[in-house]
């Protein structure tokens, strides 16, 4: 998978991530917890998924029972059979 991930902090001390290639798109936060918050959501997901192969989920870490639709994209992101590019 052809993917950059660029994390940079800029002077006003907003996280900005961007992303290139397969996936695709940016966001700002606007501290650290903030952001440490996004990681660890993205932990639980990965932890998820290994465990279970699950890969629905519901929005925010209280779990609020709202499950969402997740794009095509991300679900051939994880797909088995594709061979990625290191």
């Amino acid at each position: 998978m052809d993917m950059q991930i660029d994390i940079y902090q800029c002077g006003s001390k907003h996280i900005h991530v961007i992303l290139r290639g397969m996936a695709e798109g940016a966001v700002a936060f606007f501290d650290f917890d903030a952001f440490c918050k996004f990681v660890d959501q993205c932990q639980v997901f990965i932890q998820q998924y290994n465990s279970d192969g699950s890969i629905s989920g519901a929005l925010g870490e209280e779990k609020t029972g709202v499950k969402f639709d997740i794009p095509e994209a991300f679900l051939s992101a994880f797909d088995a059979n594709e061979s990625s590019n290191p």
